[in-house]
């Protein structure tokens, strides 16, 4: 009778741990691994690590505006007392806002304080889990030969030894030379690398989104801090002009300005009309101070989106209901470019990102 109740409970534990396991791998963002036989996922371009469709993925980061590609992997980088972010001793002062961006981002968030360092100062100090905020200008063509382009192959390859972010054969595509990044996140390291400074901005503004909240620990797991799924990233923008549509008017609060510049910049919107602008001088004096950490400037006009995007009218009708940030949301995932998802899901996933509760449709007529 005691064995048998003995070899009960060694089957108990043994079950609670492989189901602890398996939660942890879910707030992780794994998968145990498929049975045999299984179809691999789709790849970048046919061979390296598996990457699920964009919208899968997409889905799962709960990103606005959803990146053009991604390829997921297993682990997370964990944000504890050995982060810091790390940008280059001769930095320029919008990576240096760019590194701001994400330390102001995760105090607000998770009160925690990460420091900024230079590599020169990182090397003097205790070894620490980095994210390297890249200065642009290491992907700039030699002076010494005016004529040479960055270039990279039409379809993008995933993350290998011979193109690691920061090593020197990185390219961008013709796509990516404006505002386009790469996101490369490992269990020890984070890279944000834009092919301009704006690019490197908006890096930042993924990456803070990418954070999950920090866990509680149990019996079966330990707690941690706030992580970021392993992955690689290359995003983009289809459209240069990215200005606040007109329906929406900076609020003629400083406070309640401040913030939706802030939004503006999270969801990668680059302009706002001057006539959207209070004429209010603490607004604008607010506007101008936030300005050097969020570079959103006022435009003479707002440019229109070619076509009828859903999404820029999912953005109109938010806008005339006062759901400001849905309204930018929607307005930037349809200007961030194509394809752009049904209204329906693009709800679903902003919910995910914002908090906000999606909209209940209305019971179906009898």
């Amino acid at each position: 009778m005691g064995r048998r109740a003995a070899l009960s409970l060694d089957w108990i534990l043994s079950l609670v741990c492989a189901l602890g396991a398996q939660a942890a791998m879910q707030e992780d963002g794994l998968n145990p691994p498929a049975p045999k036989g299984a179809a691999p996922a789709e790849t970048l371009d046919g061979d390296g690590p598996a990457a699920p469709p964009r919208g899968d993925a997409a889905a799962a980061l709960g990103v606005v505006p959803a990146p053009k590609q991604v390829t997921l992997e297993q682990g997370v980088f964990e944000l504890d007392e050995f982060a810091a972010l790390l940008v280059s001793d001769a930095a320029a002062p919008s990576i240096r806002a760019a590194a701001r961006v994400v330390q102001l981002g995760v105090r607000e968030r998770f009160g925690l304080d990460l420091p900024i360092i230079r590599i020169a100062d990182e090397r003097k100090q205790q070894p620490r889990k980095c994210i390297w905020v890249i200065d642009p200008q290491v992907l700039r063509p030699d002076p010494k030969r005016p004529g040479e382009r960055i270039t990279a192959p039409a379809k993008l390859r995933p993350h290998s030894p011979e193109n690691t972010i920061g090593v020197r054969g990185l390219r961008f595509t013709d796509e990516m030379v404006v505002e386009g990044y790469f996101i490369r996140v490992d269990p020890i390291a984070v890279v944000i690398h834009g092919a301009t400074e704006a690019g490197s901005y908006w890096g930042a503004q993924t990456l803070l989104q990418l954070i999950r909240p920090p866990r509680r620990g149990s019996l079966f797991r330990r707690g941690r801090g706030p992580t970021i799924p392993c992955l690689w990233m290359a995003d983009w923008p289809s459209n240069r002009d990215r200005i606040v549509p007109p329906e929406l008017k900076v609020p003629a609060e400083p406070d309640a300005a401040e913030e939706f510049l802030k939004l503006a910049a999270r969801y990668k919107l680059n302009g706002i009309p001057k006539g959207s602008v209070p004429p209010d001088d603490a607004v604008r004096e607010r506007l101008r101070h936030i300005s050097g950490y969020h570079p959103v400037p006022c435009m003479e006009k707002f440019v229109p989106l070619p076509g009828a995007p859903p999404l820029a009218r999912l953005a109109r009708e938010a806008a005339a209901e006062g759901r400001t940030r849905l309204a930018l949301a929607a307005f930037a995932e349809a200007a961030w470019g194509p394809p752009d998802p049904e209204p329906g899901l693009f709800q679903q996933r902003f919910a995910q990102e914002s908090g906000e509760k999606p909209p209940v449709p209305p019971p179906a007529a009898k």
